[in-house]
C-alpha cells in the first residue's frame, strides 16, 4: 500500500479544496465529492487497522467484507450523486437521470440490508456470492448509464467518464492482483495500492473537470452580464429617446394647439363684450375653448417625463384643486405630509390619478351642494388620497348622473390596482389607495 501519510494527505486536501470551492461557488456537487472522499478516506484509514482480515472494535471481531460492501458502497451513493450534478444529468438525460436517482436507493437499501446480514448471520461464502452477484449488476448498469453520457458529447460527462474508468481500472487491477497473489508477503505490493492509484487519478482528472467547468460558469456569467449590461444602455437609450419624442409632443402640443385655444377664446371673449351677450354661441365657444386648453394642460402634464415623480403629482393636484375650487367659490382645505419621498410615478399612472381625484371634484361641486372641500394626503406603501365634502350626500336623484363618473373612479383604480371607497356621513367622502413603486 501506499504510505497512510500519503493517500490520507492527498484525500484530507481533497476535503478542504472542495469545500473551499463550495463555499466560493455554492454548487452542490462540491459537498457531494467532499462527503466521496471523507469516506474513502475512512476507508483506507481501516485498511491500515485491518490485521489477518478483521477489524477488531473492542472484543467484536469484524470481517474486512464489512469495509467492501459497506462503506466503498455508501462512498460510491455520494459519488453517483457528484456525477448527477456535475454533468447536469437532469438536463442532457432526465429520464435516465430519474432512474440513477431509484437505483442509488436501491443501493443503500442493500447496504443496509447486507451489514444487518454480515453481523447477525454467519454464512460468509453465501453473503460474498450475493454480494459479487449483486455488485456485477450495479457495475454493469452504470457502464451503460457513463456510455449514455458519453454519448451526449457533454465535456464534463467525458471527465466523469473518464474518473470513473480510471477508478474503476485500479479496482478490478487490485482485484486479480488479490486473486493472483493472496497473500504477499511483507513489503510485497498489495492489491488495495491498484485502487488507491485509481482514487487518485481519479480525483486528478475529476478535478480538472471542475476547475474547467467553473470556469465555463464564470465565462458564461460574465458574457450574461455583459449583456445585460449592453441591454439596460439600450434600454437607457430608449427611454431617452422615448423622454424626448414625449418632450417634442408636449412643447408641440402647448405652443400650436395650447395657444391656437387661447386665442380662439380670447377672440370669442372680445367679441362677445363687444356683441353683448345674445350670442350664446360665442360664450359656448369661450367655455369649449377654455375646458380644451385645461385638458390640453393636463395632456401636456402628462406626457413630460420631468414630472415623473410624486412630489410632482402632488403639485399639480394641488394647483388644480385650489384654483378649480376658487373659480366655482368654494372652500378648499388641502393636508399633504411634511415629507413627500421621490418616489417615481410614470405619465400615465399621473394622469390616471389625477383624472380620478378631477372626477370626484367635480362631482363633488356638482352634486354636493356643499361649501366646503377638504382633500388629506397620506403617504406611506401606498398613495391614500380623501376627498370629502360638507354636502348634502348622495340622493337617490343624483345617483343615475354620479353613474359615469363612478365608474370612470373605478376603472381608473383598477388600471393602478388600487382602491376606491365611498363613504356616506357627514356629507360624501370618497377615499382612494393607490400602490407606490419602490423609492428611488
Amino acid at each position: 500500500m501506499l504510505s497512510e501519510p500519503l493517500i490520507l494527505g492527498i484525500l484530507t486536501f481533497q476535503v478542504l479544496y472542495s469545500l473551499v470551492q463550495w463555499y466560493f461557488f455554492r454548487r452542490r456537487e462540491y459537498l457531494y465529492y467532499a462527503v466521496y472522499s471523507v469516506i474513502m478516506g475512512i476507508y483506507f484509514l481501516l485498511q491500515y487497522r485491518v490485521e489477518n482480515r478483521y477489524l477488531l472494535i473492542g472484543h467484536y471481531r469484524l470481517h474486512e467484507s464489512v469495509l467492501n460492501s459497506t462503506i466503498i458502497y455508501l462512498a460510491l451513493v455520494y459519488y453517483i450523486t457528484f456525477g448527477r450534478l456535475f454533468v447536469d444529468a437532469g438536463r442532457i438525460l432526465p429520464h435516465l437521470n430519474k432512474t440513477v436517482k431509484v437505483v442509488s436507493n436501491l443501493m443503500l437499501a442493500y447496504l443496509m440490508t447486507d451489514l444487518l446480514w454480515i453481523i447477525f448471520a454467519d454464512n460468509l461464502q453465501l453473503q460474498r456470492i450475493t454480494h459479487l452477484i449483486v455488485s456485477l449488476c450495479f457495475f454493469a448498469f452504470f457502464v451503460y448509464v457513463l456510455y449514455k453520457v458519453l454519448k451526449t458529447g457533454s465535456v464534463w460527462g467525458k471527465f466523469l467518464v473518464t474518473g470513473s474508468f480510471l477508478m474503476a481500472t485500479g479496482a478490478v487491477c487490485g482485484l486479480v492482483y488479490r486473486y493472483l497473489n493472496p497473500s504477499p508477503m511483507p513489503g510485497e505490493l498489495k492489491g488495495i495500492s491498484f485502487l488507491q492509484m485509481g482514487v487518485i487519478l481519479e480525483l486528478v482528472c475529476l478535478n480538472v473537470g471542475l476547475v474547467y467547468k467553473s470556469k465555463q460558469i464564470l465565462d458564461a456569467t460574465t458574457v450574461t452580464s455583459q449583456l445585460i449590461s449592453k441591454q439596460m444602455l439600450e434600454n437607457e437609450k430608449q427611454l431617452s429617446d422615448l423622454n424626448a419624442v414625449r418632450n417634442e409632443i408636449s412643447h408641440e402640443l402647448k405652443i400650436e394647439l395650447g395657444d391656437g385655444l387661447s386665442g380662439i377664446k380670447l377672440m370669442s371673449d372680445m367679441v362677445q363684450q363687444k356683441m353683448g351677450n345674445e350670442v350664446k354661441e360665442l360664450a359656448r365657444i369661450s367655455e369649449n375653448s377654455e375646458r380644451l386648453v385645461q385638458s390640453m394642460n393636463e395632456i401636456v402634464w402628462s406626457l413630460n417625463h420631468l414630472n415623473d415623480d410624486l412630489p410632482g403629482l402632488i403639485s399639480y393636484i394641488r394647483e388644480y384643486a385650489v384654483g378649480f375650487m376658487d373659480q366655482v367659490g368654494l372652500k378648499c382645505t388641502l393636508s399633504e405630509p411634511d415629507h413627500i419621498p421621490d418616489v417615481n410615478i410614470p405619465g400615465d399612472t399621473r394622469r390616471h390619478i389625477f383624472l380620478a381625484v378631477k372626477e370626484a371634484l367635480n362631482n363633488a361641486v356638482k352634486h354636493s351642494a356643499s361649501d366646503h372641500i377638504n382633500i388629506a394626503l397620506e403617504i406611506s406603501e401606498m398613495l391614500k388620497i380623501t376627498i370629502q365634502d360638507n354636502g348634502k350626500g348622495m340622493e337617490p336623484g343624483t345617483h343615475s348622473s354620479m353613474g359615469n363618473g363612478l365608474r370612470n373612479m373605478k376603472k381608473r383604480m383598477g388600471f393602478l390596482k388600487g382602491n376606491i371607497h365611498i363613504l356616506h356621513e357627514n356629507g360624501v367622502t370618497i377615499v382612494f389607495e393607490i400602490p407606490l413603486s419602490p423609492q428611488k
